[in-house]
């Protein structure tokens, strides 16, 4: 009798868990001592470097601007910064950003319309006191969960049979996929990268290092950090791994950033591309990838590679041709490569049961993988999240 393994791989449920407040704060600048943490909520909770992370270097020469940041482990905030003219003000500009910080970086975009709204108040008020709105929005926060309205698609988790004779997906069942990042984000990505976003991919799902260069504002290189993880997401519950999310990084943040080996960030100066310790893939200014220091051939694109992106670029039609709904181009795009992502690791999580322990050419072709181009990323993603399993000789089939 074949074996099937169906709850191991997950069953239909929410993505995720709901983030939790941890602390709101204001941020202004100071012409004498530059950026200032004016004022935050509760005043016990460590927020390092928040003050630098509101406002990014470089934002004086934008008046609107959204920051996402790691601040520390289960730390993650959201700020709007605006400027406006003030003929009073020390070089005639006056500069404000408020934020909120969460245990996680799941959809904390719902809290835009609100935070700006503040800040443009805070900004015209011009006061250093009297937070009472923030704290008021703050408090209902922790007190209620903040379900949201997010936008999710249907995406297939495949189920293996553990005999070594069928190597092909049995069936599939389905699970929602909610979207982590605010829409027009991952179809942006795939139309500045083109091709190249299959190397991004590559990076991600390698759970290595990528950065992204930008002048402010940084809000839509935010949005990049998180479509670049959600191509590397999967909705397969033996596999123990998502990406991380760093989200706008700067130069305080290097002596922590050189002990991490798995992160994805965006950056705004340029010193960053000039220390290749720091990163396994640099994406500068005109969206060239520039590979840092020791890294392999994996990063370079493949016959396979071009496959895939073409692949991709034709999903929305063969995905709603076979849909009862419609689906937009960034929704296919995504639902694209988190099946794909799905199918790797479910035959990864089915390798590890068999008694062998194998992977082989056929697995490859069944997960949609090229027995020719495809070996040396299969095992290094087999390295990285199943070391115990063994790879066949594929000799002589062309393999790099």
């Amino acid at each position: 009798q074949k074996l099937k393994f169906r709850n191991r791989f997950g069953q239909k449920k929410k993505n995720m868990v709901e983030p939790i407040p941890i602390a709101a704060f204001v941020v202004d600048f100071n012409s004498l001592k530059g950026n200032t943490l004016l004022w935050q909520f509760p005043e016990n909770v460590e927020l390092p470097f928040v003050e630098y992370k509101a406002m990014p270097s470089g934002s004086h020469t934008i008046t609107h601007d959204f920051s996402y940041s790691f601040l520390a482990e289960n730390q993650y905030s959201i700020s709007c910064f605006k400027t406006i003219e003030d003929e009073e003000a020390h070089r005639r500009l006056r500069a404000r950003s408020v934020g909120l910080v969460f245990s996680k970086p799941n959809h904390i975009h719902r809290h835009r319309d609100f935070l700006e709204k503040e800040c443009e108040k805070q900004i015209l008020e011009n006061k250093e006191d009297g937070f009472e709105r923030l704290k008021e929005y703050f408090d209902k926060l922790q007190q209620s969960s903040d379900e949201g309205l997010d936008e999710s698609i249907s995406v297939n988790v495949p189920e293996w049979d553990l005999d070594r004779s069928v190597v092909a997906e049995t069936s599939h069942f389905s699970r929602e996929y909610e979207l982590p990042f605010m829409r027009g984000a991952l179809e942006s990505l795939v139309a500045r990268l083109g091709k190249k976003v299959m190397l991004v991919w590559k990076v991600v799902m390698l759970q290595q290092r990528l950065m992204f260069l930008s002048n402010p504002p940084m809000d839509p290189m935010c949005q990049a950090v998180f479509a670049a993880c959600a191509i590397g997401s999967h909705t397969v519950d033996a596999i123990h791994s998502q990406p991380r999310a760093f989200l706008y990084q700067n130069i305080s943040d290097i002596p922590y950033l050189s002990t991490q080996s798995n992160f994805l960030c965006c950056v705004s100066e340029t010193i960053f591309e000039l220390k290749p310790n720091l990163f396994d893939a640099f994406v500068n200014l005109n969206s060239k990838i520039v590979f840092g220091d020791g890294n392999s051939k994996l990063l370079k694109l493949s016959s396979a590679d071009k496959d895939r992106y073409k692949k991709l670029l034709k999903c929305p039609a063969t995905i709603n041709a076979n849909s009862d709904r419609e689906y937009s181009d960034e929704e296919c795009y995504l639902k694209y490569f988190v099946e794909l992502n799905n199918r790797i690791f479910a035959a990864l999580a089915a390798a590890k049961e068999r008694s062998d322990r194998r992977i082989t050419k056929q697995d490859l072709v069944s997960v949609g993988l090229s027995p020719t181009d495809d070996v040396p990323l299969l095992e290094a993603i087999a390295t990285v999240y199943c070391p115990e399993l063994e790879i066949d000789d594929m000799g002589g089939c062309g393999c790099m």
